[in-house]
């Protein structure tokens, strides 16, 4: 098992979606921590000059977005520290895509959120953006 996720890594960290794809499809769970280095899939992700494609693939495969890696920094952490303004861009974008599917379907279903964030025009990030806090 070790050695399918050490390779799972390595397709992540070259980049390779059509592979990664294919380990997802099998039932890997994308939420994980490998041990020797801390990193998450996520967070390996980030890395890339291009993440964009590979973050897409582990999140559309249930990597959670802010499954944190061993030093408790979540792939936005990461790419923050890092600079990667188009990691931090997409993750954006995927959760700007999850809260306008909430507010289409009008349903609460997620308790954390404040009663009158379904009929806000902004999404939830909004504030700490035009803040300058991502």
């Amino acid at each position: 098992m070790a050695s399918n996720l050490r390779q799972f890594l390595d397709n992540v960290k070259n980049g390779e979606c059509d592979k990664v794809t294919k380990w997802l499809n099998k039932g890997l769970d994308p939420n994980f921590q490998w041990k020797d280095m801390g990193e998450t899939p996520l967070t390996l992700a980030i890395k890339l000059a291009k993440p964009r494609d590979m973050i897409m693939t582990l999140v559309s495969g249930g990597a959670h977005l802010d499954y944190r890696a061993a030093d408790t920094m979540t792939p936005l952490h990461k790419a923050a520290v890092a600079g990667n303004y188009e990691a931090i861009k997409v993750k954006r974008q995927i959760a700007a895509s999850y809260f306008e599917q909430l507010e289409q379907s009008k349903t609460q279903s997620c308790p954390l959120l404040p009663p009158n964030i379904l009929t806000s025009q902004q999404t939830p990030t909004a504030p700490r953006v035009t803040g300058g806090h991502l």
